[in-house]
């Protein structure tokens, strides 16, 4: 059990955030005021800085991208991005089974995902 300084009450350890900082590996504040005080937040943010939003907006755009090129998937809104996706799947699986005679080969892993990568 632990006490919130924001609303003094007592809760149990289910209540607050992880924090692997913290020496108790759990956030001060419980769920609840930590979502209050985001929102506040993130209000008078929009109020007070003109182009919060747009900038907001970038930002994770450019993150989630990053996180999915470190990832290997392909852009999204391009056409055939999940064939992408298996063309890199094939790739790998032909590379790691070449000294091996008795793989699949890769026309038959097309046939079998019922797709045709680009040469």
């Amino acid at each position: 059990m632990r006490t919130c300084p924001k609303c003094n009450t007592e809760k149990g350890d289910t209540e607050f955030y992880k924090n692997q900082k913290d020496a108790h590996g759990k956030q001060t504040v419980c769920k609840e005021c930590q979502k209050v005080y985001a929102k506040t937040l993130y209000h008078s943010r929009v109020e007070n800085e003109p182009g919060f939003r747009a900038k907001r907006n970038k930002y994770q755009g450019d993150y989630l991208r990053k996180k999915r090129r470190a990832a290997g998937i392909p852009e999204r809104g391009i056409r055939g991005v999940y064939t992408g996706v298996i063309c890199n799947m094939i790739k790998k699986h032909h590379e790691e089974l070449k000294e091996d005679p008795e793989h699949l080969t890769t026309e038959f892993m097309q046939k079998m995902l019922g797709r045709k990568c680009k040469k």
